[in-house]
């Protein structure tokens, strides 16, 4: 399902004083191998600003990689990416029209989208609020059009990044309930945090990312 190779990502930060900026680099990703196969979820944990995010949006195409490879099998649907950050929605629009955009930016026709939007919001528990405008739901709420944006064009590989931080315990359950799903029909997950409590639920084996690095933890396997 996914392969990572001697995966590294650096990033150019330009620092300076009076406006002269030096050039200096900064390793986020060293080498890194990872390895997800058909039906498994797999959790990363680390601290704030140890790579977690970086390495998600590289394996999701999102970002390019210095050096190394990321390749994702498993037939159509690919990798699909949730994030805890409602600043991608357009908040004067309503829901369905966000889900509506977004999902023909996946390739779905407008007569595939309908069904799929009632569907996986019924499912998500966002239904009833498909009409109101973004701007007006609560942050719990606005993560779970985030779960339903990413599972609209059913992915393969789901990628979340502190996926269940506004929810409540309906919401989580939702969650886990799709997980269980996905993994049902031979898809797989990768879930992060920086709260073990939360990466690991349901997760296969959890991997701690340090210095760039993945370590999977002590008595997982």
């Amino acid at each position: 399902m996914l392969r990572v190779k001697g995966l590294c990502k650096d990033f150019l930060l330009y620092r300076g004083l009076r406006g002269y900026l030096r050039p200096e680099r900064r390793t986020v990703l060293r080498d890194l191998e990872l390895q997800v196969s058909p039906g498994q979820i797999v959790g990363i944990e680390g601290a704030n600003g140890s790579g977690k995010t970086t390495l998600l949006k590289v394996i999701a195409g999102l970002l390019s990689q210095t050096s190394g490879t990321v390749q994702v099998t498993g037939g159509t649907g690919g990798a699909g990416i949730t994030v805890a950050d409602a600043r991608s929605f357009y908040w004067r629009l309503t829901c369905r029209a966000n889900l509506e955009f977004f999902g023909a930016l996946t390739g779905l026709t407008r007569v595939q989208l309908a069904p799929r939007i009632e569907e996986v919001s019924e499912r998500i528990g966002i239904h009833g609020q498909l009409d109101d405008p973004f701007m007006t739901l609560s942050s719990g709420q606005m993560q779970r059009m985030a779960i339903v944006r990413t599972l609209l064009a059913a992915p393969r590989l789901w990628l979340l990044d502190e996926a269940t931080r506004s929810l409540d315990d309906a919401g989580r359950q939702a969650v886990a309930a799709e997980l269980g799903r996905l993994c049902h029909d031979g898809g797989s997950a990768i879930w992060i945090s920086h709260d073990r409590s939360a990466a690991g639920i349901g997760c296969d084996q959890i991997y701690l990312l340090r210095e760039g690095r993945l370590m999977l933890q002590e008595g997982e396997a």
